[in-house]
This record gives structure tokens, C-alpha cells and sequence, in this order.
């Protein structure tokens, strides 16, 4: 290498060396900039357009350089430069350097990015030899072949390295590490090829009339650069005044509603959270009013959404307008404002606030051509008086204003924990429940069923439970009417007869399951393929199949509901009528439908010999039964005192704690297994069905 330094040190002129790196260095500064552009944009148009910029301007550099440097050098014979050459030299660097950077830019991550990145220095090499063909001497070159061999690795090795520093950073640093080793690709290639040149004088050569000297190629290569890195600075400097713009303009569009141009409520939220958990809970209250505009659904339905839009802002404005020092209006989700005051000393000053507000609603709105009148509905709360936790603040102003919202004469409610709360663990049930079958919650517990005469068991009814990981065993009383509320019912109904049909299926005597039977799962005409699928894939006769169904699923839809019933008795399947006397029990009701049996209520039959009216409706509902030939099963039973009423009034069967409570399958096992001829005595059966089934 003492070839390259001794080159470098006496044969150029010191000054042109400097500009020609403070060329290099600003140059490869503005190039690795542009070309980590084309890494940031997804669309093709765009990626090409930063790849020829990049082009341009590093492939002008690369030339500029070389030179740049060549002017300093001082090779002691007359010298000039072809012009042709000189030319084709800066077109191969561009080229060269489009290619390579349209390699990188294409890909992510797979080594096309080095291989671009060697196809650059290819092209510092290339241009550097072609420019020093174009560099004409009154002498002979000679040519150090190791020199230029090093000088070529040095291009190739330092231009990978540099692409992958560019578009594979690990840190923010790794990109200047990338523009770093570009500059050094392009001086070490440069003063190292120039090392392993040496010309000897020879007097017989001279140098054309018609090659470009030293002052007017400098004029031309300095004028140039100037002219392709300022353009290519700005135009990164104007794409990064632009870029910067968008994103102040995407970020106001987050944090404020397009269409009223007020704050959202959670971005006020996250901006003031941190003072917000640092109040101490004596200090001045803040109250935050959720409004609802309330009719605005049906302005939608009746003059589309241009108008109920155009309500919102209107109502906005009129808010915003009144509001006072600590006080701002903010956008809620769907047709929701919210109203926050702050440093709230007594409720004189909350009460005047919401007067206030309530008052922009007395008038009505003209908009588009029509009248209309938005009533005010709201629900407040206090931080820190009703929470500590500012993310807590807006789930508190929602519950109460859906108090309000179900009121018919408050047109606002405060948080009220003892109410919201109650509604909050609902809800929670109610997401909870969502996730129970795939979780593996739910248990189907088993109540036995007796023959009243005879003592026998004839089978069980199926009941369900809800085994919660945190809460523990949650009634059917809690969750069975959020589940019909949320349509949860029919997929739980299912998994309740495909369970329950498996299991029985597997028994080894033939006791009989009773499954009730939703009203929404009634009211879905596929509920006998349903069954008859699950009946096919568990292998359970249908005869060991009854069915419960209640009351409030006949009179809901009486047609469909007796079509459904009638194609599953079709099946072999029984039919019961569940809680019979309790709601809208009727004589045309037993007389159309096809019932195998009914029910008596446990509110009639438990300590039924100490109440003349539970008696007197017992007595006429198997009475009635047995007139119409439908079996009848009465539930509750707790005692012998009950259980002998039923033996002399004929009813057939029962079930109730005296025989036995629901209890899981585990706990039945032995006795659906069990020998038959083991189950009966001298009695009948009695002392079995009262030592194994009692609980």
C-alpha cells in the first residue's frame, strides 16, 4: 500500500483532495437519504422515482469525485481529458447505480440488497477506469495489476456493505454506518487505483488541442454537482415538509372528529391521564357528562344520515359556544358528546352547567330544509368522588346515561355504584358466557325422576351449570337469561342435547333424559334435523328423548311452534309441557298441542297438604290431565307428606329433593350401569330408589 500513500501524499494537490471528499462525503450523504426513501414506500411509482433520484445523484457524486481528485493530481506531463469519454463515464455511474439501487429497493430482505449493493461498486470501479481512458497523457500508463485488483474488491466489498447497513438497520445508526461506508467504497477505490497507475513520459505523444482541460472540467463538474445534489436535496427537504405536514394532519384527524372538529374524549383522556391519577381525592371534583342526542336514530331512518350529521354539528356548536374557563366539549362514540367541567367546588356550579346545557336542547334545529327537535338525555360522574382511575371515568358516565336513556322522566342520572355496579357484572357475565362451551365450563347435572306408585326410577331431568374459573358455581337463575337475551341460548341449547343424548347413550340401562327446550330454539324451524342429526351421531334411541317446552314458546308464535312439536313427536320423541299454572295455562292450549305430559309447578306442590289452594290446583291439573290421557309429573317434592298427596291423587311421577338433588354425571354412573334384577326388593324397587338416590 506504500504505492497508494505515496500517491496520495505527493502527487496531489492537497486542496482539490478536500473538496473532492467534502464532495463524497456530502453527496453520499444526500444519495443514502434518498435511497432510504425508496425503502418507506409500498407503492411502485413512488419506489422508482426515489430510485432514480438516488441514481442521479450517487452516480454524479461518484464521478464528481473521481474527478475532482484527478484535477488535483499532478502527474508532471501535459494532460486533458476526452470529452466523449468523460461523458460516458458519468452515464455508466448512473446507470450502474440504477441498477443496483432498483436490485436493493425491490426486496425486503433476501441478499438482492448486497447484490445491488456490489452492482454500485462495480460501478465506482467501472466509471474510475473509464474516466482514467478519457484521462490523456504525453506518456505511457502502466498499471499495477495487484493495486487494481484490490481496488475493484474494495468497491464491490464496501458497496454490499453499505446496502446492507441502509436497508437492513438494526439500530437508527445503522444507516449512517451504511452512508459512512459508501464514502470510503468510493475514496479507497479511487486513490487506490491511482496508486497502481504510473506514467512514464514519452516525447513522442501529445495531448489533442480538442480534450478538455483542467479549468474548464472543473468549471463543468462543480456546476453539475451543485446542480444535481441541491436539486436532490430539495427535493427530499420538500417530501420531508410534506411527509411532516400529512402527519400533523393524520394526527389532528385522531385526536378531533372530522365532522365537528371537536377533540375525541379518549384523546383528552390519554393527555391529561397523568395529572388526572395524581389528584388527590379532596381536591375539586371533575364531572363528566356523557349526552346523548336522543331521537337522532330516527332522523337517520326518516331523512338519512346528511341530516342527522348535519344535527350533530349543529348541536356541537351550540355546546361548544356556551362553554366557560374549565370547561370543554369533547366527541363521543356514535351520537355522543361529552361534557367536561372542572375544579367543581359545590353542586351549585355542576347544577348551572348542566342547566346550561340542557338549555341548547329547548330549541329545535332547522337543518336541510327540516325541523327537528333533539331531547337531551346525559349521565354524569365525579373523579375523583366515584373513581381514582381516570380510564374508569367514561364506562361510569356510560352506565348512568343508559339509566337515563331507559328513564321516561329524568333527563339525566348520576353514577349510582350500587346500580351500575350490579349492571357492570352483567355485562361482564354476559362477555364471560360467550367464551363457556369452548372453555369447557358448562356441566350438565342430573335430577332423578320417580315412578310415584311403584318408586322406580324412570329417569332424569338434565339441568345445567356454569363452573366460572374465578366466580365458582354461577345459578341458571343468573345466567340463563343473558344467555336468552343474547341469543347465547341456541348454542348453548345445543351443546346441552348433544351432550346429554352422548352421555345417556353410553348408559347401560335405559332410563329416559328430559332436555328443556328454549323458546328461540323453537323458533328456529331446524330444530327437529338438529335433533335428528344428534340423536344419528350419538346412537340415543328417541323414545329415551322428552322434551320440555314452556309456555311463553307457544304463545310467542302458536302455528310455528305446533308445527316443530308435531315433527318431533314424528321422531319418537316426548313432549312436556314445563311449569303448567304458572303464566297463560289454557284449556285450548292442552287441547291443540300434542303433549305427553305436564308438569305441575314446585310452588303448588312443596308443603302442598298445608295450603287448600296449592291442594285444590294439584288436584284439578291430574285431574284434567288424566281426563285428556297426559301423564303428570309434579316437581318439588321435599317430603313424605308430598309425596303421598301425589299417590292419592294418581299422579304419575315426580321428582324433587326428597328423591335425590341435580347432581354431576359422575355421581349417577354406578346406578345407570348397574344390574337391573339388582334394583328391585320384595317392594318393588323402594329401598334402592331411597338409599341411592336421596340427597
Amino acid at each position: 500500500m506504500y504505492e497508494v500513500v505515496s500517491c496520495l501524499t505527493n502527487e496531489h494537490d492537497h486542496y482539490h483532495v478536500l473538496i473532492a471528499v467534502i464532495l463524497c462525503v456530502f453527496g453520499c450523504l444526500v444519495t443514502g437519504r434518498l435511497f432510504i426513501r425508496t425503502k418507506r414506500n409500498s407503492s411502485f411509482i413512488h419506489s422508482l422515482h426515489w430510485v432514480f433520484l438516488s441514481a442521479v445523484v450517487g452516480g454524479c457524486t461518484i464521478w464528481a469525485t473521481h474527478f475532482v481528485a484527478m484535477i488535483g493530481y499532478q502527474p508532471l506531463v501535459d494532460h486533458a481529458y476526452d470529452p466523449l469519454l468523460t461523458l460516458s463515464s458519468l452515464f455508466l455511474a448512473i446507470v450502474m447505480s440504477f441498477i443496483g439501487f432498483a436490485l436493493a429497493a425491490s426486496t425486503q430482505r433476501s441478499f438482492l440488497i448486497e447484490i445491488g449493493g456490489a452492482i454500485l461498486g462495480a460501478g465506482i470501479a467501472s466509471m474510475h477506469f473509464l474516466g482514467m481512458k478519457a484521462f490523456i497523457v504525453a506518456g505511457d500508463k502502466a498499471w499495477d495489476p495487484a493495486l487494481v485488483n484490490a481496488s475493484i474488491f474494495f468497491s464491490l466489498f464496501f458497496g454490499a456493505l453499505a446496502f446492507n447497513r441502509m436497508a437492513r438497520p438494526v439500530t437508527r445508526f445503522c444507516r449512517y454506518g451504511g452512508i459512512i461506508a459508501l464514502i470510503i467504497g468510493i475514496a479507497l477505490t479511487h486513490f487506490t487505483a491511482m496508486g497502481a497507475l504510473t506514467i512514464y513520459p514519452n516525447p513522442t505523444l501529445f495531448v489533442p488541442p480538442s480534450m478538455l482541460p483542467d479549468t474548464m472540467l472543473i468549471i463543468g463538474v462543480v456546476s453539475l454537482i451543485a446542480l444535481v445534489i441541491g436539486s436532490g436535496l430539495s427535493v427530499h427537504l420538500l417530501d420531508n415538509r410534506q411527509q411532516t405536514e400529512t402527519q400533523q394532519f393524520f394526527r389532528h384527524l385522531s385526536q378531533h372528529d372530522a365532522l365537528t372538529g371537536l377533540p375525541h374524549y379518549h384523546y383528552l383522556l390519554s393527555k391529561h391521564e397523568d395529572r388526572l391519577q395524581d389528584m388527590p381525592e379532596d381536591s375539586n371534583q371533575i364531572a363528566v357528562i356523557k349526552v346523548e342526542l336522543s331521537g337522532l336514530e330516527q332522523v337517520r331512518t326518516v331523512h338519512g344520515p346528511a341530516v342527522s350529521d348535519a344535527i350533530v354539528k349543529v348541536i356541537a356548536e351550540r355546546l361548544n359556544n356556551i362553554t366557560g374557563p374549565n370547561e370543554i366539549i369533547a366527541r363521543g362514540r356514535q351520537d355522543r358528546l361529552v361534557a367536561v367541567k372542572a375544579e367543581i367546588i359545590n353542586e351549585q356550579q355542576l347544577d348551572n352547567f348542566i342547566t346550561r346545557l340542557q338549555g341548547e336542547f329547548t330549541d329545535p334545529v332547522s337543518v336541510m330544509g327540516h325541523v327537528v327537535t333533539v331531547d337531551f338525555k346525559a349521565g354524569a360522574t365525579l373523579f375523583p368522588q366515584d373513581t381514582s382511575a381516570p380510564e374508569q371515568i367514561l364506562g361510569h358516565a356510560e352506565m348512568a346515561l343508559n339509566r337515563a336513556l331507559q328513564s321516561h322522566t329524568k333527563a339525566i342520572e348520576f353514577y349510582d355504584p350500587k346500580i351500575d355496579e350490579s349492571h357492570r357484572s352483567r355485562n361482564a357475565l354476559s362477555m364471560e358466557l360467550r367464551h363457556a362451551i369452548e372453555r369447557d365450563e358448562l356441566e350438565l347435572y342430573y335430577q332423578p325422576q320417580i315412578d310415584v306408585m311403584s318408586g322406580n326410577l324412570i329417569g332424569f331431568e338434565v339441568l345445567i351449570r356454569w363452573i366460572h374459573p374465578e366466580r365458582g358455581m354461577v345459578s341458571p337463575v343468573d345466567f340463563i337469561p343473558i344467555a336468552e337475551e343474547t341469543g347465547l341460548i341456541t348454542p348453548i341449547g345445543e351443546w346441552v342435547l348433544h351432550t346429554a343424548c352422548r352421555e345417556a347413550a353410553s348408559w347401560k340401562n335405559p332410563y329416559k333424559i328430559v332436555v328443556n327446550v328454549a323458546p328461540a330454539q323453537l323458533a328456529r324451524g331446524d330444530l327437529p334435523h338438529i335433533i335428528l342429526d344428534i340423536l344419528g351421531e350419538t346412537g340415543l334411541d328417541a323414545k329415551r328423548l322428552e322434551l320440555e317446552i314452556t309456555e311463553t314458546s307457544i304463545i310467542e308464535d302458536h302455528n310455528h311452534t305446533l308445527s316443530i312439536v308435531r315433527q318431533l313427536k314424528q321422531l319418537g320423541i316426548s313432549i312436556a309441557m314445563d311449569d303448567f299454572g304458572t303464566g297463560y295455562s289454557s284449556l285450548s292450549m292442552l287441547q291443540s298441542f300434542p303433549f305427553d305430559k305436564i308438569k305441575i309447578d314446585r310452588s303448588f306442590i312443596s308443603g302442598v297438604r298445608d295450603n287448600p289452594q296449592s291442594a285444590a290446583i294439584s288436584r284439578a291439573t291430574i285431574v284434567l290431565a288424566d281426563g285428556l290421557q297426559i301423564k303428570t309429573l309434579a316437581e318439588g317434592v321435599e317430603d313424605e307428606n308430598d309425596l303421598s298427596f301425589l299417590q292419592e291423587h294418581g299422579c304419575q311421577e315426580a321428582q324433587g329433593y326428597f328423591f335425590g338433588k341435580p347432581v354431576p354425571v359422575q355421581e349417577i354412573r354406578d346406578i345407570v350401569n348397574a344390574d337391573l334384577e339388582d334394583q328391585n326388593d320384595e317392594d318393588g324397587g323402594k329401598v334402592f330408589q331411597l338409599s341411592n338416590l336421596r340427597r
